[in-house]
């Protein structure tokens, strides 16, 4: 019966390491660190003034701006 029992306990340790880990690894791989401003070569802006906001919190004077800076993801508007 304690051979049995120790065989489980091992397994749920396992078990146990794996999903920590995994949940580890989501929680790093989501957030901020996607939003990276690196500057395209060759981009043409327009000089439009429609605010967006960047995921990298920093407004930007319009889309095509914010684009041309690698920032995919924004909400209209003014950063607040």
């Amino acid at each position: 019966m304690f051979e049995k029992l120790k065989i489980d306990s091992v397994r749920f340790g396992k078990a146990t390491f794996i999903f920590i880990f995994l949940v580890f690894i989501l929680i790093v791989s989501c957030g901020k660190e996607d939003c990276e401003e690196e500057r395209k070569e060759n981009c043409a802006v327009t000089f439009e003034l429609n605010p967006v906001c960047g995921c990298n919190g920093v407004t930007y004077p319009n889309p095509s701006t914010a684009k041309c800076q690698s920032i995919d993801d924004y909400t209209m508007g003014e950063c607040e």
